[in-house]
């Protein structure tokens, strides 16, 4: 079974799902998604049928597209990283997950970001959240990429040429001292920390992926109409420090030209296969209305007249 047909059979399980739950407004949601629709070449008239998107961070067949997407985009900021260190926070399992831990998780994790342990070593990072279940057991935790030499105050860095025996005994003692202050800010007694150099350039694939597999949305003992929205209204991807805001708009443009570059390329290369090189695919109800090619023209002629007024303007 490929990854697609696996995608599709899931996506089929979870619309049974949520009209099972009479969750009518979610189900509309991605009534569209995987649907065939047909597109037609405004030049030649060639015809493809293609698979249309709903674009839902939850939906099966749209989440991994998402996830790549986005990994491109931010991909672009960890590989500028100097020391990009990979951290993994979680809490204590139970039975049933709620909305309300996806909340907790969340805010303490952004209490956590003002401690001293935090603020004094790390420049900024990437952070998400993500909810597994194995053997009926819900895993809530948080993955983070963060710039950061040493994420620890009380065990002291070693040397560079310390051995191989000292680096895993610091090594362990920094996790001990990490994971006592993020045990402390959920309110355990302990809780479990995972900390590893990171490769930049496969890192943001790992914690940009999904938020929750659709087979355990599936599987889920509660309502999955209220997991899904709490995803929804939830900010499950989060960025800090140096990877946030107006330190990256110019690092965010080049990725986002670099992805629409790349994309271009493959449209044009696909279509060049069986249509014109003219390449303007539009749905075909809409091709065969002639008020729709009324409107094109217009559009071309406006634009191409404030074309020729900024250029005669930079002649200037």
């Amino acid at each position: 079974m490929t990854a697609r047909e696996r995608d599709l059979i899931e996506l089929e399980l979870l619309r049974k799902r949520l009209f099972e739950e009479k969750e009518h407004d979610l189900l509309e949601k991605l009534s569209i998604c995987q649907r065939e629709l047909v597109l037609k070449c405004c030049t030649c008239g060639h015809k493809k049928v293609v698979a249309q998107v709903c674009k839902k961070r939850w939906c099966p067949c749209c989440a991994r597209r998402l996830a790549a997407a986005r990994a491109v985009e931010l991909g672009f900021i960890v590989e500028r990283m100097q020391w990009p260190l990979f951290v993994t926070l979680t809490m204590r399992h139970s039975s049933k997950v709620t909305p309300a831990d996806v909340r907790k998780i969340l805010r303490c994790f952004g209490k956590f970001r003002r401690r001293r342990i935090w603020t004094a070593k790390t420049l900024g990072g990437v952070a998400s959240v993500e909810l597994t279940s194995d053997a009926g057991n819900w895993h809530p935790h948080i993955h983070a990429v963060i710039d950061c030499e040493w994420l620890a105050i009380k065990a002291p860095q070693p040397r560079r040429r310390a051995t191989h025996e000292e680096w895993e005994a610091a090594c362990k003692a920094a996790a001990q001292e990490l994971g006592a202050a993020w045990a402390k800010q959920i309110g355990q007694q302990t809780a479990s920390v995972k900390i590893k150099r990171a490769n930049p350039k496969t890192i943001a694939k790992e914690v940009l992926k999904y938020t929750v597999k659709a087979e355990d949305l599936i599987r889920y003992d509660g309502s999955a109409g209220d997991l899904i929205r709490s995803i929804e209204k939830t900010r499950t991807l989060l960025t800090f420090g140096v990877a946030h805001g107006k330190k990256t708009k110019d690092i965010r443009k080049e990725s986002k030209a670099f992805a629409a570059e790349k994309k271009r390329e493959f449209m044009e290369a696909k279509a060049h296969l069986d249509c014109c090189p003219a390449v303007e695919f539009v749905p075909e109800f809409l091709a065969e209305n002639p008020r729709y090619h009324q409107r094109i023209q217009e559009h071309r002629r406006q634009d191409g007249h404030l074309r020729a007024l900024a250029a005669a303007r930079a002649n200037q």
